[in-house]
């Protein structure tokens, strides 16, 4: 008798173990109609969720995932675009869209409940996101050829960041280190650059280049400053 109750516990425990592990399995969705395109998912953790979607010729799309609960998702429309996503931690959220051709994008992520978007439109846009820290929020919108936006390096925890640009050949370059910290840069136009690296606090720095042309560097170490600048030209 005592042979077959210990018998049944472990087949109940057997049949518990994987109907847990298949509850907490990981999410991969993969939709390639051409059948053309690179779609590679590593996801190392529970309850991660991937989703590519590629419609076009000879896309590259890689989402790895490193934690628990991570979401990635992936779009492209058009021919030869990159796209990769990197996230290392738990409750990370990743959103890619390239509307076009030879567009790249690229996200890093190391921390946790970091939420980064990346949209880019026509061709031959470059966009990259590198966050560690806890909370942070990144948003990169790109219409037009040649444009480059990078948010290089933050690092710090609950940080907010937003990059538009519509046009050609603009340049937008963006690094934090400190925590809470807000910043827009925002560039109509064509041929225009921005360059913001803020060491600090509680800052919030807002950049509008509406013209053709313009530049514009800033170089903060501080906390607590509210600065605001508009260039037309």
């Amino acid at each position: 008798m005592c042979k077959k109750l210990l018998t049944i516990a472990i087949a109940l425990a057997f049949v518990l173990g994987v109907s847990g592990l298949v509850l907490a399995a990981n999410t991969s969705i993969k939709i390639d109609p051409l059948g053309t395109s690179l779609i590679i998912h590593d996801q190392y953790g529970d309850w991660n969720f991937a989703r590519t979607k590629v419609n076009g010729y000879f896309n590259s799309a890689t989402i790895t995932q490193i934690g628990y609960t991570n979401k990635a998702e992936q779009t492209q429309k058009g021919n030869n675009n990159e796209a990769g996503i990197t996230q290392v931690g738990d409750k990370n959220k990743a959103y890619q869209i390239q509307n076009g051709s030879d567009n790249v994008a690229g996200i890093l992520q190391e921390g946790n409940k970091n939420c980064a978007s990346q949209l880019q439109s026509v061709n031959e846009n470059l966009a990259v996101v590198r966050q560690f820290g806890d909370n942070n929020s990144s948003i990169q919108s790109q219409y037009g050829l040649y444009n480059e936006a990078n948010i290089d390096y933050i690092l710090g925890n609950q940080n907010l960041t937003c990059q538009l640009q519509k046009g050609n050949d603009n340049t937008a370059f963006l690094m934090i280190y400190g925590d809470r910290n807000a910043t827009q840069q925002t560039q109509i136009g064509n041929g225009n650059l921005s360059h913001i690296t803020i060491t600090g606090s509680r800052n919030r720095i807002s950049n509008y280049q509406m013209g053709n042309g313009c530049t514009y560097t800033l170089n903060h170490v501080g906390s607590d400053i509210t600065l605001s600048v508009i260039q037309f030209n």
